[in-house]
């Protein structure tokens, strides 16, 4: 993983550790065992449903790898749009588990509960960081996927806790945060692609 990407995950890990504890003492003391049980189901589910939900991205992003190891320009060039595009099939299907998960919970969306959302929170990320951990160290774009996971779904528990701003304008600020998240890793990849070219030619 980059240096700047280490860095940049140091918070998100000091969150993903403390809102999870945090949710689940505070409601145990509330006494809600039954989003707690549910929680962790869909946790544990939520990682074989993604396994089956990429598998139509993978008709687009293996050959794209494959295309990615040719010579000729051209050919690398389709690859990388074709990763890309069974990339953003990655980022979407985060999006929207996260969107789900924080929508499932009326204590969370519409009362903006403070535990209700740190649980929330974990149970959003828990799938993605889980399957991060098994990829290889040198993926680094499944880790920039996952941080990009774990930082849309913390600005999006910020502004339900601590702000007043209207549902759908802080879906939309959601939704911004991962295209723009997407749209930069797609380009700095381009870059590094190109730029290992011209040094390999």
């Amino acid at each position: 993983m980059p240096a700047f990407m280490l860095i940049f995950s140091l918070p998100l890990v000091i969150a993903n550790w403390i809102a999870p504890i945090v949710a689940f003492c505070w409601l145990v003391y509330l006494g809600d065992y039954g989003i707690l049980i549910t929680a962790a189901v869909a946790s544990f589910a939520a990682s074989f449903a993604y396994a089956l939900a990429m598998i139509p991205s993978m008709a687009i992003i293996l050959p794209g790898y494959y295309l990615l190891k040719k010579s000729v320009i051209a050919f690398r060039a389709v690859g990388y749009i074709l990763v890309g595009i069974g990339g953003f099939w990655s980022y979407t299907l985060m999006g929207a588990w996260t969107l789900f998960v924080f929508n499932y919970e009326p204590n969370a969306v519409i009362d903006r509960s403070l535990p209700y959302l740190l649980l929330a929170y974990g149970v959003s990320i828990a799938p993605f960081s889980y399957m991060a951990s098994k990829e290889p160290a040198d993926n680094w774009g499944a880790a920039a996927a996952t941080l990009l996971n774990q930082l849309s779904a913390l600005v999006l528990l910020v502004l339900l806790a601590f702000s007043k701003l209207h549902l759908g304008l802080i879906a939309l600020i959601f939704i911004a945060i991962i295209v723009i998240g997407y749209l930069t890793m797609l380009i700095g990849g381009l870059v590094g692609e190109l730029t290992k070219n011209m040094v390999t030619d």
